[in-house]
Parts: C-alpha cells; sequence; structure tokens
C-alpha cells in the first residue's frame, strides 16, 4: 500500500492526464470537421478528352478544382462554360465527390458549389 501522500498525488495526475487526453481529443476532432471555405473569381474550362469532357474552375491563381453541384446550380455550370464567374463553396474529399470513372482528379481538388456568379460572359 501506497503512502497516503503519493496517493493522492498520483490521484492528482491522473486527473490532470484524463483533463488533457479530452481536450487533445476534442480539439482533433473539432479540426477533422471544418470544411476550407473558397470564395474565388475564375474561368470555368474545359477539362478532359472529347467526348469525356467536363467543366473545372481554374482560379485566378491557376488553382483548378474539380466542381461538385446539383440541381440549378448544376445547369448554371453547363451554360457558364468559358465564362469567368466567383463561386463560393468549400473543399471537399473524392469519397464525398460522386464522378463518373473518366473524370480525373484536378490537381487542386474538389469544390462543392453552393453559389455560382457569372461575372461576365
Amino acid at each position: 500500500m501506497l503512502h497516503p501522500l503519493i496517493s493522492r498525488k498520483l490521484n492528482r495526475l491522473n486527473k490532470i492526464i484524463l483533463v488533457f487526453l479530452i481536450l487533445s481529443c476534442t480539439a482533433m476532432l473539432s479540426a477533422s470537421g471544418k470544411k476550407d471555405r473558397i470564395n474565388q473569381t475564375g474561368v470555368l474550362v474545359s477539362y478532359g478528352n472529347v467526348p469525356f469532357t467536363y467543366a473545372v474552375f481554374q482560379t485566378e491563381e491557376g488553382l483548378i478544382y474539380n466542381i461538385v453541384c446539383e440541381g440549378k446550380l448544376k445547369h448554371i455550370l453547363n451554360d457558364s462554360w468559358g465564362n469567368r464567374v466567383r463561386i463560393k463553396g468549400y473543399l471537399i474529399d473524392r469519397s464525398e465527390a460522386a464522378f463518373e470513372p473518366y473524370i480525373m482528379p484536378a490537381p487542386d481538388g474538389y469544390l462543392k458549389v453552393q453559389k455560382i456568379e457569372i461575372i461576365e460572359n
């Protein structure tokens, strides 16, 4: 049996370690859930080879993203190839993007579009 003073110090150390572990796990989980937000101006350009072409978003800085969008945004996207646009959205993993097998990954990732604004034709 340990001396009572040593026992109390070990209990205190165990509590400190437990609190540290809980805080560390919370920080890691909250950081992994964050999405990188994008609000960029660029051009919708054609990528791939005919007949398997698809639009990608090329920013003014030269970054190239595959575009992931649905419904009305997809119609706006299909009508806007070659146009200068402003896109708001966030980056996602390839596993979250449902693509046809012929679509090659763009160098800078996948962009889930929330809003497309056509700047000029």
